[in-house]
């Protein structure tokens, strides 16, 4: 039962964001997709942390959850891009992230 309390909280404070919550209007895209990128790359470590069967079926619902994010995000990116006037394109050639 300890070994369970412990990996919960250490699962939580993973999860839990310390900074204050701003609304989704103050974000641009590429922001967003760049904390959908780290959610992402978070969902594979807790799939490699995890051992036991509960927490791996939790671990891939996760995973799976933040893959939908980034492709959605990354869908949303392409289409503004698409929208977007040809001279007012971003060059992400030369951006720096």
């Amino acid at each position: 039962m300890r070994k369970w309390h412990v990996c919960l909280i250490a699962i939580q404070r993973w999860f839990v964001l310390d900074h204050d919550v701003i609304p989704a209007e103050k974000y641009s895209l590429e922001q967003m997709a760049q904390e959908a990128c780290a959610e992402l790359k978070q969902a594979h470590e807790l799939l490699n942390w995890v051992t036991e069967p509960d927490m791996v079926e939790y671990a891939v619902y996760t995973l799976k959850a933040a893959e939908k994010r980034y492709d959605y995000m990354i869908k949303k990116i392409r289409e503004q891009e698409a929208a977007a006037p040809q001279n007012l394109k971003p060059d992400y050639r030369t951006a720096v992230f």
